[in-house]
């Protein structure tokens, strides 16, 4: 009988292919036990599997909730491997990265980790090349260090107060709750901040330190550069865009809401009224009372706000004309 041909595969290939034998996580990224026994984890839920995932957890001690991010680990070889290629990548890019959209960025950045690998005739394993390629269009595509949470469809605010203190989250079912991600240094913190200033299409400095805008995306984001402004370093808070616009019958439910005041909206809706300051919500409160009145076919839409209404738009009125109110200061008489 003749003897069966073993066939050798990378050792990474085994390891894709391999069940995942941990209780939570995956072959990619490995979500550590509990700490300690005064640690209670509450749940645990895919963000992008099997790259990342999120845990809740209550520490009995301090009596409060946290927000966990779990992110492939990389070994100290991938990390050299990793700043490598986002150095080449920063010298390389080509200038209409800004024109190109997100999907094609990605795969751009897909492309250029394989030929980076290919020329200097690097030998990664897969799963270590996949970890790669992550951090690379997290950093270059997504929002870096706060992508998961930006990808977490149950939070609504992500927002950081300096250098070294944990970012908060308000999440939809534990409310505000302190997360395990924090900026350690300032100048990693300040280029967070002017990055995001560039989504917005502003400019952060030290002549110019507060930022007020709206991301591509049609996130809220307000921001301070450094320590001109706020003591404890650079510090942000982005309020995520929600893609489907509460409706009256949500906020009643929440207790944001009273039915009389939905009462009193619907009938104030008529003339197109809803007015408040940035914490009063007057456009969500706009968005959700549009929906309790019949379509206006081919009337007219006027809102007037300090900032931009990003995709924010009326349900009920197609011809919808967001007008932004200039600073008096800023607006030259001839």
């Amino acid at each position: 009988m003749p003897k069966k041909r073993k066939v050798m595969m990378p050792k990474g290939a085994i390891q894709q292919k391999a069940e995942w034998s941990g209780t939570r996580g995956s072959y990619l990224t490995r979500i550590a036990d509990l700490a300690r026994d005064t640690i209670e984890e509450i749940e645990v839920v895919p963000i992008r599997e099997p790259f990342t995932y999120s845990r809740v957890v209550y520490d009995h001690e301090r009596s409060e909730y946290v927000y966990e991010v779990w992110e492939p680990q990389l070994a100290e070889r991938d990390k050299e491997f990793l700043d490598m290629i986002k150095d080449s990548l920063n010298r390389t890019l080509e200038y209409e990265w800004d024109k190109m959209a997100e999907k094609d960025k990605q795969e751009y950045l897909q492309e250029a980790v394989d030929s980076f690998i290919a020329s200097r005739g690097l030998r990664i394993e897969p799963a270590s090349k996949d970890k790669i390629v992550y951090y690379i269009i997290r950093d270059f595509v997504g929002y870096g260090p706060v992508d998961v949470l930006m990808a977490d469809a149950r939070v609504e605010d992500v927002s950081c107060d300096g250098t070294g203190i944990p970012l908060f989250v308000f999440h939809q079912k534990f409310e505000s709750i302190k997360t395990n991600i924090v900026f350690a240094d300032d100048d990693v913190l300040n280029s967070f901040v002017v990055m995001l200033g560039q989504r917005c299409g502003k400019q952060l400095s030290v002549a110019n330190p507060i930022l007020d805008g709206t991301s591509t995306e049609g996130h809220r984001v307000q921001a301070t550069y450094s320590r001109e402004v706020t003591t404890r370093g650079s510090s942000f808070t982005i309020r995520r865009y929600k893609e489907k616009p509460f409706t009256p019958v949500e906020l009643v439910k929440f207790g944001t809401a009273s039915p009389e005041m939905v009462a009193y909206l619907w009938i104030a809706i008529e003339q197109a009224w809803a007015n408040g300051g940035p914490m009063a919500r007057p456009g969500a409160r706009l968005t959700c009372s549009t929906s309790s009145v019949p379509r206006c076919g081919n009337g007219r839409t006027t809102s007037l706000s300090e900032r931009s209404a990003g995709r924010r738009r009326t349900q009920c009125s197609r011809r919808w004309r967001p007008a932004i109110r200039r600073c008096p200061r800023c607006t030259r008489i001839p």
